[in-house]
């Protein structure tokens, strides 16, 4: 059992460095290149965006941009939040403030990294980017939370 946890600590550890640097690498890339991204996901995705009808064409590049702020940071907070469970007790109280401080500093540094850009840094952004991250911060304890219940229900029986 404790083997099989060690894999799956490393595994996320491993994911969450992988992401953050991604998302900062990201973070470091001009407007140009930024908006080269964005709209080859717009080509990827444009089906599934002309069927959304409240969406304007104009926007699709605000609405892909956005969905890529919160699922990055969606998987920051997961997999962020699946270290701290599997580091520290499951009757400690600082796990979760633990990762939505980390995940916190990785919006803001986030940001800021961009401001050395030709591109501007906003605090909608840092609040959509902590909004992803809670997200999967809670799925994650949640997830954990279930694993642990049937855990203890076998234990029980």
């Amino acid at each position: 059992m404790k083997t099989r946890n060690s894999v799956i600590l490393v595994l996320f550890l491993l994911l969450s460095v992988l992401i953050t640097a991604f998302v900062f690498g990201n973070s470091m890339k001009n407007s140009a290149a930024s908006n080269a991204d964005s709209d080859s996901f717009i080509a990827l995705f444009e089906p599934l965006l002309e069927r959304l009808t409240w969406i304007s064409d104009s926007d699709y590049s605000k609405v892909i941009r956005k969905t890529a702020h919160f699922v990055e940071f969606f998987a920051l907070g997961f997999f962020y939040g699946g270290v701290m469970c599997l580091l520290i007790p499951k009757k400690g109280n600082l796990r979760f403030p633990a990762v939505l401080f980390v995940v916190l500093l990785a919006a803001v540094t986030d940001e800021y990294i961009q401001s050395f850009t030709d591109r501007t840094s906003s605090v909608r952004d840092v609040l959509l980017d902590f909004s992803g991250a809670l997200v999967g911060a809670v799925a994650v304890f949640w997830l954990f939370w279930q694993i642990r219940r049937v855990r203890e229900k076998k234990c029980t029986k």
